[in-house]
């Protein structure tokens, strides 16, 4: 039986490191070959976990944005190219193990370029400096 898991509902604050490259290894394997992808579609609601990895789900077109997950040229431009993809996959990454979102859960409509980029925990060096470059305004 294929069951489909939200990762909101499942990992929100609770995910463990392996699990979040798991998560990003999934993603960056996905997007690989999905070029018609941009990072409006990058958002919590819109990733399943199905027979052991994690999937966008098929009605990721039909979801509204979700302005946390937005980049910061994300409310300027109607089509957002990878660099942007890969902001929203750090602010996803950073809620699937912290369980809030960046910047107050504002995303990065906020930002800008002298922002103080948000970090993971301590114990999560490797990830934390992963998420962080994705994270980064440039």
């Amino acid at each position: 039986m294929d069951t489909l898991y939200s990762v909101t509902n499942m990992l929100a604050g609770y995910c463990l490191e392996p699990t979040a490259w798991q998560w990003l290894f999934d993603m960056a394997d996905i997007l690989s070959v999905e070029k018609r992808l941009d990072a409006k579609m990058m958002q919590p609601s819109c990733i399943v976990y199905s027979e052991g990895r994690f999937v966008l789900d098929d009605g990721v077109g039909q979801v509204a944005p979700d302005r946390r997950f937005c980049p910061p040229e994300g409310q300027q431009s109607a089509s957002l190219g990878e660099k942007s993809l890969v902001w929203s996959l750090g602010a996803v990454a950073f809620y699937m193990v912290m369980g809030n979102c960046v910047f107050g859960n504002r995303g990065g409509v906020v930002m800008v370029p002298s922002s103080k980029i948000p970090y993971l925990r301590p114990d999560m060096p490797e990830l934390g400096r992963f998420v962080a470059s994705c994270l980064s305004y440039d």
